[in-house]
This record gives C-alpha cells, structure tokens and sequence, in this order.
C-alpha cells in the first residue's frame, strides 16, 4: 500500500507542476510586442479551461485514491468506514450531494462554453457544495485522497476568481437582444 500512496503522491506533484506551468504560459501571453499587457480574454479563456480540467481530474484522482487506499486503514478505522456504510439510507448530505454534482457538471460545460447562465449555476454548486459539509459528520481520511481533493477545491477556487475577477466576467453578462429599428 505504501507504494500506491507514493505513485499517487508523485502523479499529483506532476500534476501539480503542469498547472503551474500552464498558468504562467497563459499569464504570460501578451497580445504582441513587448510591453506588459493585460491577458486577452482568448488566455483567460484557455486559463478557464485548464482549471476545469485541472478541478476534474483532481476529483477523479480523489476518488480513485480513496477506493484504492481504503483498504490501508488502520482495523479500528476501517470498523468505522464499515460502520458507516451499513446504513446506505438516503438523507439530506446524500441529496445535496448529488444536486451538487448534477450543477458541476452542467456548470463546468456551461464555463468550458462560456455559456452566460453558466456562472451562475457554477457558483450555486459551489454553495451547495458548502452547505453539505455542514452535515457530514466524522469521516476517515487518507493523505493522498485528502490532497486531491485540497487540489481540486483551490482549482475551484481560481475558477471561481477567474469567472468573477477578470475581464472574462463579461463574458458571462446577460446577453442583449438587438433590437431592429423600423423604417417608416
């Protein structure tokens, strides 16, 4: 087991590596010549895509590390997992849980579109996503599952930046309908 943790360790430090690459590539685009210009909304664009992208696979390597480490644990933790999971009964975490999930994934389409309702529906899953850890309880966790999932909230996070803080928010404003004017 404790070399599945190190693999995991190591794909998540590569990973974390070609974010930061990827990020300063696109802050460092300049629209020509070389004074410093701000990012133009194609970099901020590509930006928004490689955090998606980088928030997904964040969540997948959360997952799959947990399913894989699971059986690591200590016998008095893994009693406790167990115990855990005898009541499989729907409840309110479960519930917000999954509306969370449905928003994300409608929500990261929306972005990777520039969808203009798709800000919103994002930051709601976000909030929900809030809301349930309120009501989780105790839970067991492991050190590479538990840095995944610190990964892929900080890159929800520069979404979140990126969508509100830059020129890309624009991009995300109600449309306007034109409205044609009539001769007569």
């Amino acid at each position: 087991m404790l070399l599945i943790q190190i693999v995991l360790l190591v794909v998540l430090v590569f990973l974390v590596i070609f974010v930061v690459r990827q990020v300063g590539v696109v802050l460092r685009a300049r629209p020509g010549g070389d004074a410093p210009a701000p990012p133009r909304l194609d970099s901020l664009h590509r930006l928004l895509r490689i955090l998606i992208a980088c928030e997904i696979t964040f969540g997948i390597a959360w997952v799959v590390a947990t399913l894989m480490l699971e059986r690591s644990l200590p016998p008095a933790l893994m009693g406790f997992v167990q115990e855990q999971r005898k009541g499989l009964e729907w409840g309110l975490v479960d519930w917000l849980g999954t509306s969370c999930l449905i928003l994300l994934i409608v929500g990261w389409i929306g972005l990777w579109r520039l969808w203009w309702r798709s800000r919103t529906i994002y930051t709601a899953a976000w909030c929900l996503g809030v809301l349930s850890c309120f009501f989780m309880g105790p839970r067991v966790s492991l050190g590479p599952p538990e840095a995944a999932s610190t990964l892929s909230t900080g890159a929800g996070g520069l979404i979140l930046g990126v969508i509100y803080l830059t020129d890309l928010k624009h991009r995300f404003g109600k449309p306007q309908r034109e409205v044609a004017s009539v001769a007569a």
